[in-house]
């Protein structure tokens, strides 16, 4: 009689404190992989292709690849989900944003379609809802990490979709699924279809220093977006600064 041997499930996290997630993953009978601290900026091509590799790990399920993302490691799951759909079964964003994925120029709405993604904020992307990129949003106090890690259980990837929907940028990312560009007339121009490119520019937050500011927001004073993991000082996400002190 022979047993039949199913590889397990595979969590990729990217930044954060990876040891919880370990833990977690080794209670589930989960394979980790922890995105490496010397690597490129996770939502970067290079940094995709570093992704790609954790993923396409020979152990594990192919159809049960999971990724995780938090603070400002979080915009590499919204680079991931959009520049490589067929490689996950879903993915949780904690907190952050997705400001540099989007400064890209390479984030589509239509490539989302294939991926459930949970963002655990407080604040959302008017970006994002505009291309119809797939999020379920939720606030971080309404899940933690076990509540994550049980959502992204409920998903399994569809290997064969019976319809793909991709959109690229990018010749260095010309596959999706079973469809793989060989060839890019760029003389060529489609007028039928609408582009699904998330806009980078309108909307985006301002960045000063490890400090978020959404600068499109309405006032009074300014909207504090994110703040930097472990931070201690006396600001919390949702707080206006009505003033600078000189």
């Amino acid at each position: 009689m022979l047993a039949l041997l199913l590889a397990a499930p595979l969590l990729i996290t990217l930044g954060g404190d990876n040891l919880p997630w370990k833990d977690l993953c080794a209670g589930r009978g989960w394979q980790h992989a922890a995105y490496p601290a010397s690597g490129p900026p996770a939502w970067t091509d290079a940094g995709a292709k570093v992704i790609a590799g954790l993923a396409t790990s020979a152990t594990a399920d192919p159809n049960r690849v999971y990724l995780v993302g938090s603070f400002d490691a979080a915009a590499g799951v919204f680079y991931s989900v959009s520049r490589m759909p067929d490689l996950f079964a879903a993915a949780v964003a904690i907190e952050g944003s997705p400001r540099a994925a989007i400064e890209t120029n390479r984030l589509f709405g239509a490539n989302s379609r294939a991926v459930p993604l949970l963002w655990l904020s407080r604040h959302s992307d008017p970006r994002l809802t505009a291309a119809d990129f797939r999020l379920e949003l939720r606030g971080l106090s309404q899940a933690g990490a076990r509540d994550a890690l049980d959502w992204l259980a409920a998903n399994t990837r569809d290997p064969f979709p019976g319809e793909i929907d991709c959109e690229t940028g990018s010749s260095a990312f010309a596959r999706c699924f079973w469809v793989e560009m060989v060839k890019f007339n760029a003389a060529l121009r489609n007028d039928v279809l609408t582009s699904t490119r998330v806009p980078p520019g309108s909307g985006a937050t301002l960045a000063v220093g490890p400090i978020g500011f959404n600068s499109s927001a309405e006032g009074p004073g300014v909207l504090v977006e994110l703040l930097p993991e472990g931070y201690k000082g006396p600001l919390r996400v949702g707080d206006r600064l009505a003033h600078l002190l000189q």
